[in-house]
């Protein structure tokens, strides 16, 4: 049975980009860059939610992330300044208590055949193939 037979199957996702406080503050679908990623999802019946990035506010955006199905990451490795060093470790967190995490393979050590994937029902851990 697909999803459009069972509407009470929703799913969440957190779209994650960096930003400062007001830019979290004042993030919404609509006056995001990523507008057409979350009119796509939506249209899909997928709810995507605004998720502003900095180390600052790490422990609220572990908790936001947390509470949802899964995690589109458009964090650039560099920029201005500041690195993925702590957000790395971040998602790596997130994917292994739950949701799926779209830079997993960035995510996991150079040269590993495989990578974990999180899983929301009974907290399995599943094993996703890269395809190195």
């Amino acid at each position: 049975m697909d999803a459009d037979q069972q509407p009470h199957l929703r799913h969440s996702v957190a779209i994650l980009w960096r930003g400062d406080a007001a830019a979290r503050r004042d993030a919404t679908p609509q006056n995001s860059r990523f507008v057409r990623v979350f009119e796509a999802l939506a249209a899909s019946g997928i709810e995507a939610r605004p998720a502003v990035y900095d180390e600052s506010f790490a422990d609220a955006i572990r908790d936001q992330l947390l509470a949802v199905d899964g995690v589109l990451v458009w964090v650039d490795p560099i920029h201005q300044g500041k690195t993925r060093a702590a957000l790395d470790p971040l998602l790596r967190d997130i994917a292994l208590q739950g949701p799926w995490v779209s830079a997993t393979k960035a995510l996991w050590p150079e040269g590993a055949s495989d990578t974990p994937l999180g899983r929301r029902r009974g907290n399995r851990i599943g094993r996703y193939c890269c395809g190195a």
